[in-house]
């Protein structure tokens, strides 16, 4: 599953896009990386992803403002937002249809699980499946 998901990686250019991007290579995911606002949605319309991974504090647009616009243009993505530990920011974000958050300093492997879990396909409901009555 792991080689069909396509994950991007919105950083200021420090160096822990290319540390989760060398770790998610390795577990076989697709990664591109951005810098900046505009090579995001530059980048989602050239190339989809599934995961998006997106700093609150990247300069230019604000990240909840980027959450908005992002779950409106490409409804299908997860966002993952990095935030500081502020609880008020995190819920923002949680509203505005982030699937998930991590505070910073972030751990590469406790992200990595969170994108994993992001990348899962979810199933469709609707009908209940048969019951067995044993």
């Amino acid at each position: 599953m792991a080689n069909q998901v396509h994950i991007l990686v919105f950083d200021n250019g420090t160096g822990f896009a290319s540390l989760l991007t060398e770790r998610l290579e390795q577990y076989g995911y697709t990664v591109n990386t951005a810098t900046n606002y505009n090579e995001t949605f530059n980048g989602l319309e050239e190339a989809p992803c599934h995961v998006a991974v997106l700093d609150m504090n990247m300069p230019g647009l604000g990240g909840l403002q980027q959450i908005k616009v992002l779950r409106a243009t490409f409804p299908g993505v997860k966002v993952i937002m990095l935030t500081d530990d502020n609880p008020k920011e995190t819920m923002d974000c949680l509203r505005a249809g982030a699937f998930d958050y991590q505070t910073k300093p972030v751990h590469v492997d406790i992200l990595t699980a969170v994108i994993r879990n992001a990348a899962e396909p979810v199933p469709l409901y609707g009908k209940k499946p048969p019951c067995r009555i044993s």
